[in-house]
Formats: C-alpha cells, sequence, structure tokens
C-alpha cells in the first residue's frame, strides 16, 4: 500500500503544477532499495491519440502490444476509423484512469482478467 499511496502523490504533484504524464504503466514506474517510488518516462512528445485500426504509433510510443502485454491507455485516447482524430489536450483522467489500471495490478499481484479472485 505504501507504493500505491506514493505513486498516487507523484500523479497528483504532476498535475498540480499542469503536467499530465500520459504514460503511466508498470514499466514506468521505479522503485529503489528504499522503497521510494519514481515516475518516469514523463515525455511530452508523444501521440495523444491512437487509432485502433492501426497499431503503428501505440507500438511505436507506448511499447509493443501483443495478446500476452496489457494496455494502460485511458479509453478516449483511442479513435476508431471515420472519427475524428484531431489532437487535442492531454486530459489529467487519462493518467487517473492509467494510474487506476496499475493500482489494480499491483493488487491483484499481476493476475489476468482470465484469473479469479476467487480462487485464491
Amino acid at each position: 500500500m505504501w507504493l500505491v499511496f506514493q505513486l498516487m502523490c507523484a500523479v497528483q504533484q504532476c498535475h498540480s503544477v499542469g503536467l499530465t504524464h500520459g504514460n503511466i504503466k508498470p514499466e514506468n514506474i521505479l522503485v529503489n532499495s528504499y522503497n521510494w517510488v519514481f515516475l518516469s518516462d514523463i515525455a511530452t512528445n508523444k501521440p495523444i491519440l491512437c487509432k485502433d485500426d492501426n497499431l503503428e504509433i501505440y507500438n511505436k510510443f507506448f511499447g509493443e502490444l501483443s495478446n500476452n502485454n496489457r494496455c494502460y491507455l485511458a479509453p478516449e485516447r483511442w479513435r476508431s476509423m471515420g472519427e475524428s482524430s484531431k489532437p487535442s489536450e492531454l486530459h489529467p483522467s487519462s493518467d487517473i484512469f492509467s494510474m487506476g489500471c496499475v493500482i489494480a495490478e499491483i493488487l491483484m499481484e499481476g493476475m489476468d482478467g482470465h484469473d479469479s479472485f476467487f480462487n485464491l
């Protein structure tokens, strides 16, 4: 729970200065030997939107997406064919969604959607 608390504080600190991370995932959460959390890969050059019919942009900027990987990108950042793909502003709510996915994974100890809480 200490790591989860620190992650929430790190995201809050980013948002308090007007910065939205945009790529919160386990690979970007670093923990040192004293159990201090650092949020890495804060880059403003990543795209805001991704098209769901072409994963080239997602794979280039957010990591390879295959059947074994999880996606932490907020649903509002995906666009279907024919939808407007004008880049808009990246909202802090996208970070909250991604952080929630990471926290759920931490609390479920890495279980995927096929595992069941009731089989523990």
